[in-house]
């Protein structure tokens, strides 16, 4: 089932996220007006309402589809990997990065294991993403060992340079997505469109108050934003499908913005230039949303599949006969 207002929540805070990086790289983090300022001091927050959807997201999903731990991660890795990958190679074709830098970004891996940032910047989010897909594999079939492991690594002593991931407190974001998910599906989150609003409104104002991620504010907020979101019944396939294209909206903004930069000098801080960019980039996601990333998805998923189903068989019709043991032994 998709909650509609989600969706339009995974868009809202996807365009954050470019608003926020239009600013910082396009125009050199120096905003000209409130209206800039407040993308470019407040647009990272998207990131924490990212992590809570995604806490949700993966309850719901697995409430409806109960799964095992290793097709769950197959259709994860399915899910965000082949995309994240193409974008990364043409990052790499258009700013030089070593080749270690770009082996750890397209194995997921640049984050955890020095601290820095992918080839593709924004994938640093997925990498904590990974982490958690990993730890929620780990939990399912029982709901309480998630937040627990969550809360452990938060405290455990790690002492290598990308374990600072593991101490984010974005990674307890994660946990607190999954337990509104919980109570989502339990039915135990009323529905309320005046409760929601004012949730949205007060997440908002946190989102306001809070001068960066240092601070509990952008959290508290995003945690406020989404269980808003959630109380409020929307009907809207615009707004799903503005959902549907916010991956490809977040992995495509970096590299439109490096397209960018030559005409930034010449159009300084020219509208037009901002809005050529925007709608360039609403382009792109959408051609590579319909052509790219749900084609090879529902290609690489249907595969996983048929070879579970395959697998399944073999290990059947092996134990009608008595297991390879048995049969050894006849």
């Amino acid at each position: 089932m998709t909650i509609t207002s989600i969706q339009a929540l995974r868009a809202v805070a996807a365009w954050m996220v470019v608003t926020r990086h239009v600013e910082q790289f396009l125009f050199d983090s120096e905003p000209d007006g409130f209206v800039a300022w407040l993308f470019w001091s407040r647009g990272g927050a998207g990131v924490e309402i990212f992590f809570v959807i995604s806490g949700l997201i993966m309850v719901v999903a697995t409430h409806e589809r109960p799964t095992t731990r290793a097709a769950f991660l197959h259709r994860r890795i399915a899910r965000i990997a082949p995309i994240y990958l193409l974008a990364t190679l043409l990052m790499a074709a258009l700013v030089p990065s070593s080749p270690g830098a770009l082996a750890q970004s397209m194995t997921f891996s640049r984050a955890l294991l020095d601290g820095g940032y992918p080839v593709l910047y924004v994938g640093w989010t997925l990498e904590y993403e990974l982490v958690f897909y990993v730890l929620f594999a780990l939990g399912l079939g029982r709901p309480w060992l998630l937040p627990l492991l969550l809360l452990a690594l938060q405290f455990y002593p790690w002492n290598w340079a990308g374990a600072g991931m593991f101490r984010s407190s974005l990674m307890l974001l994660f946990a607190v997505g999954y337990l509104i998910g919980i109570a989502h599906v339990a039915g135990r989150l009323p529905r309320s469109r005046r409760g929601g609003v004012l949730l949205l409104a007060v997440g908002a104002a946190c989102i306001g108050l809070g001068q960066g991620r240092e601070t509990a504010w952008w959290s508290l907020g995003a945690i406020g934003i989404v269980a808003g979101a959630l109380a409020i019944e929307l009907k809207s396939t615009l707004a799903s499908r503005l959902g549907d294209h916010s991956y490809a909206v977040y992995l495509i903004h970096p590299i439109a913005i490096v397209l960018a930069l030559p005409f930034a000098a010449a159009f300084a801080r020219s509208p037009w230039l901002t809005g050529a960019l925007l709608g360039t980039i609403a382009l792109a996601a959408w051609f590579v949303h319909a052509r790219i990333e749900r084609p090879t998805t529902l290609f690489l998923q249907r595969l996983l599949t048929r070879r579970r189903r395959r697998r399944k068989f073999e290990v059947s019709a092996a134990s009608d006969f008595g297991g390879p043991a048995g049969a050894a032994g006849a």
